[in-house]
């Protein structure tokens, strides 16, 4: 993790990470206090919304000003964003030697850069729901003490990763993980960095869903539903049509390896376009940790999404960023970001 001063995201003046925290007082807010029923909470937080949503960052919202039926916890300070930052980077770990969450997530998504991405967002959304419900309770306090609990409580990822941007059930998460070891086998056994061919990581999903429903019949446990072949068929050998075939809205068969390949590098884009958001908006001081990481599954960016990263880069050259730190922190093709760079200079020779 970088060294350079951060605080919580999603707070008062807060750009990708970067703010300066400023408490005040509200004086026309809503009476707080905690209702029972979740539909009621939810309205209570958009009525405060209404009036200044700095509501849950108020140090006189997150303190204590009751007793509790069963503590009393009106002594204990509240945490700051400051401390919670070091909180939640100290549960996060170092590149060296990371937290237990960004192991367990690490052997799913086989990169250290967006392991820790992923692990510091379900952190700080974690904190952030924990803050808005202590924020209507007069009994409670946002205390470091909590924060700390808060972050440092084991977590399952099969939690995380069923969550945006990911949206994976566990059993497929689970096929997902056996299917990614697999593949990595296959670039070992043939001293490769490159993806198998595609009708080679249909073979390879298809024998490790095999092995996966029969392991879990075998053990008469659950596998859940919706478990695709490469070719459309359900991989539940007991299904009453054993013969059907999923197809797509157009007719296309649905192919339940792309399916997946096509959720995972969505859930990459998402965490590698937040790394670089938060680069560009901390500036030209702010330096990019380079992982040397394992190459992670998915296909090449499609025609649009070049665009897109093109257009991302294209500010990256503007404030004089390190191209190669950033390429390498994206895991994106040297060449084809110094093609993006020539195009830049080009297009920029008379300004």
């Amino acid at each position: 993790m970088s060294n350079t001063s951060r605080k919580p995201k999603h707070s008062p003046g807060g750009t990708g990470g970067q703010y300066d925290y400023k408490s005040h007082d509200i004086s026309d807010l809503p009476v707080l206090n905690n209702p029972k029923s979740k539909r009621n909470r939810i309205s209570l937080y958009n009525e405060l919304d209404s009036h200044d949503k700095q509501w849950r960052w108020l140090a006189s919202n997150l303190r204590a000003t009751q007793p509790g039926l069963s503590a009393d916890y009106r002594d204990q300070p509240v945490c700051t964003p400051e401390q919670e930052m070091a909180l939640v980077e100290q549960a996060l770990g170092s590149n060296d030697q990371p937290g237990p969450l960004v192991r367990e997530l690490n052997k799913f998504l086989l990169n250290v850069s967006d392991a820790q991405r992923e692990a510091e967002r379900y952190l700080f959304e974690r904190l952030a729901g924990l803050r808005q419900a202590i924020a209507i309770d007069p009994t409670r306090c946002y205390s470091p003490q909590l924060v700390a609990s808060a972050v440092k409580a084991p977590v399952k990822i099969q939690r995380v990763l069923r969550l945006p941007p990911w949206n994976l059930t566990e059993h497929k998460m689970r096929v997902g993980l056996r299917y990614q070891q697999r593949v990595q086998q296959w670039q070992i056994d043939h001293h490769t960095r490159g993806l198998p061919p595609s009708h080679i990581r249909d073979q390879l999903w298809d024998e490790n869903m095999m092995e996966f429903i029969n392991d879990k019949i075998v053990r008469g446990v659950s596998f859940g539903g919706g478990m695709r072949l490469s070719d459309g068929r359900n991989a539940n050998p007991h299904t009453k049509r054993p013969d059907s075939v999923k197809r797509l809205p157009d007719g296309r068969v649905y192919n339940g390896r792309k399916d997946f390949e096509v959720m995972f590098k969505r859930g990459q884009q998402v965490l590698r376009g937040e790394r670089v958001n938060d680069l560009l908006s901390a500036g030209v001081e702010q330096k990019v940790e380079v992982q040397e990481d394992i190459p992670s599954i998915g296909v090449e960016p499609s025609a649009e999404a070049k665009l897109d990263l093109q257009a991302l880069f294209n500010e990256v050259f503007a404030k004089d960023l390190d191209r190669k730190k950033v390429a390498k922190s994206l895991h994106l093709n040297p060449k084809m970001v110094e093609q993006w760079h020539n195009e830049w200079m080009m297009q920029n020779s008379d300004a």
